[in-house]
This record gives structure tokens, C-alpha cells and sequence, in this order.
């Protein structure tokens, strides 16, 4: 064999962890982390209980409440509390006016902090009384661990959240065309009322590399590390992922993205629910439907996942991989 392609072999099996039991756990730096489904199904998750400050990842629940509280294409007013907010910011100043549309670019893209407590102090009159909202819109979609104490994420006794519950926030956001849209947008220039531009490029350095479709939200400070939270693909569809208090976090990205394309939480999700039995009972069943998973021999790998996605795309399933109740169902079992 060449050595070129021997090389290429090679890199191809650092690159897809998670195809056998060995390589379930994908070497990460960060402290906890989650894969998460896109319809809420936890896939993997590493150190689940951990709980530390969620840094700027802060701000895809900011977004989520200030969409809930002010008109899309209204104009907010900056304060001089809100121009006076801590880097890193946009650079907005007191007594202009934005529209909502833009400063949530700014503060998705941007991750700005002087436009949190705007977006904050528009819609609740403070920020203390956003962050009040924060929380309990949080717990609503199950994340009901975390505590928001402000809404840009900067340092403030008694916030915390949970890998978990970043991703059940990620997965309400998915579902927002506005924050998706924002959260994609590499570069953009917004305007002030009075035609001052300011602007604008995306913290996530992985939109301008044609190797990884992952979209997601930067976080950091001295006291959290690197959090971030987003997801794979374009729909999401390749799942919803967290991770906290990461030392090396685009590496983390990366090899979180790999491990996901390689359905290494979906195959890891199925290896937990089903035992040996089971899954040989699923491999014989897809076998005589005409899917080939491989050999009967009850290991559910890579060639089981893929036999399993198309038959629930036969069976008009959302192919996910995943052995639900209604795929053993439709299997007959």
C-alpha cells in the first residue's frame, strides 16, 4: 500500500472517534460536555453534574427573552449603564438607538456585553429584573440547574449552569430563525438611528473553515474557561452540543464534530439502552426487512447506525439511528 494513502488512512481513524467501545469517550480537554439530539435526546455526555459560570454563552438565552419582549424592527435607546458595560462590546453609545434586529446580531456574533444590558434594560427595565426572566425561562425548557445574574455573562456570584442545560437552551434557539441566522452571519455592518456604522465579524472562527458546518456560541472568562455551546450541521440535525471549562476549545469543537459525524453518541446512546440481546434481535430483524447491519453479533457499530437510518427513512421515521419505541415497533419487536 502507498504511503500516502496508508497516511490518509490513518487520519481518517483520529479524525472518526467513537466507531467501537474503545473510542466511546472522545479526548476532550474540557471539564463536562454534552451531545444532545436535536428533539432533546441526550446522546453522550461526559462529567454530567458539573456546574461552573456559563460565560458568554449567556447570551443565546439573552437573545431567546429579548425576542420574547421586544418587536423585532423596534429601536432600542443605549443608556450610559449600557455604554459603560465591561468589554468585550460593540462599541454602542449613550443616547443612540439600534434596532432590535441588529443588536442581536451584535450580540450573537460579537458577543457583546454593552449590548446585552441594552437588549436587557429595554425590555425589563433593568438587568436585574432581565436576568429574573432569564432563569425562569431557562427552567421552563428544562434547563433547572442554571441561574442567570446577569445578561451578558461577565462574573457574578451565584451564576452557574450545566453543559445539559446549555444544550436544552441551544435547542429551543434552533428553533429561532433569528438567533440561527445571527449565529451564521461571518460579517455584518449595523447602523445606529443617526447613520453611525459599526462593524461587526463572528467569534466563531469555524464559519470561514469549509471542513466543519458548526454553529455556535463562544463563552470565556478567567473563572470558566472556555464555554461553548452550538450545533452540528445546518439544522442541527448532526446534534446539539455543550461543553464547559475547556482549556483547547476549538479542539474540542473539532473533535466533538467528528465524533458526532462519525454517530458516536447515537451508536454509544443505543449501546446504553439496549444490551447484547436486544441489539442482536434489531440486527436479525433489519436483516430480513433488507437492511444489512452487518453480523448478527449483538455490537452495535457503525454498519448497524447506517442500516438503522435507512429504515427509518423507508418507514417515514425521522432517521436519527436512535432504537426508540416506534422504530422497535415498526421493526416488529
Amino acid at each position: 500500500m502507498k504511503p500516502r494513502i496508508v497516511m490518509i488512512l490513518l487520519l481518517i481513524c483520529l479524525l472518526l472517534p467513537g466507531l467501537d467501545s474503545e473510542a466511546a469517550n472522545p479526548a476532550i480537554t474540557a471539564k463536562s460536555a454534552v451531545i444532545m439530539s436535536s428533539d432533546g435526546v441526550v446522546l453522550w455526555e461526559q462529567n454530567p453534574g458539573f456546574a461552573c459560570p456559563p460565560a458568554s454563552t449567556t447570551k443565546v438565552m439573552t437573545a431567546l427573552v429579548a425576542l420574547q419582549k421586544l418587536p423585532i424592527d423596534s429601536w432600542l435607546k443605549v443608556s450610559r449603564n449600557a455604554e459603560e458595560t465591561e468589554a468585550s462590546k460593540a462599541g454602542i453609545k449613550e443616547g443612540e438607538e439600534f434596532r432590535t434586529s441588529d443588536l442581536l446580531h451584535a450580540l450573537l456574533m460579537s458577543s457583546a456585553n454593552d449590548v446585552a444590558v441594552c437588549l436587557a434594560e429595554n425590555a425589563a427595565g433593568s438587568e436585574d429584573k432581565f436576568a429574573e426572566w432569564m432563569t425562569e425561562q431557562a427552567s421552563k425548557l428544562g434547563a433547572k440547574k442554571t441561574v442567570f445574574k446577569n445578561a451578558s455573562g461577565l462574573p457574578a456570584e451565584g451564576q452557574f449552569t450545566t453543559a445539559r442545560d446549555l444544550a436544552a437552551i441551544m435547542k429551543k434557539a434552533l428553533s429561532c430563525a433569528t438567533i440561527v441566522s445571527a449565529l451564521k452571519t461571518k460579517a455584518l455592518t449595523i447602523k445606529s438611528r443617526g447613520g453611525r456604522e459599526i462593524e461587526l465579524s463572528s467569534h466563531n472562527r469555524l464559519l470561514w473553515d469549509g471542513r466543519y458546518s458548526v454553529v455556535l456560541k463562544t463563552g470565556f472568562t478567567r473563572a470558566s474557561k472556555h464555554c461553548y455551546v452550538g450545533f452540528f450541521g445546518p439544522d442541527g440535525r448532526g446534534g446539539i452540543f455543550a461543553f464547559l471549562m475547556a482549556k483547547k476549545p476549538w479542539d474540542d469543537v473539532r473533535t466533538l464534530s467528528a465524533f458526532a459525524s462519525a454517530g458516536g453518541p447515537v451508536i454509544e446512546f443505543n449501546r446504553t439502552k439496549l444490551d447484547s440481546s436486544q441489539v442482536s434481535r434489531v440486527q436479525k430483524a433489519l436483516q430480513q426487512k433488507g437492511f444489512d447491519p452487518g453480523p448478527a453479533d449483538g455490537v452495535f457499530g457503525l454498519k448497524t447506525l447506517r442500516a438503522l437510518e435507512r429504515f427509518q427513512a423507508s418507514a417515514r421515521l425521522k432517521p436519527d439511528g436512535i432504537a426508540d419505541a416506534a422504530t422497535l415497533r415498526k421493526l416488529g419487536l
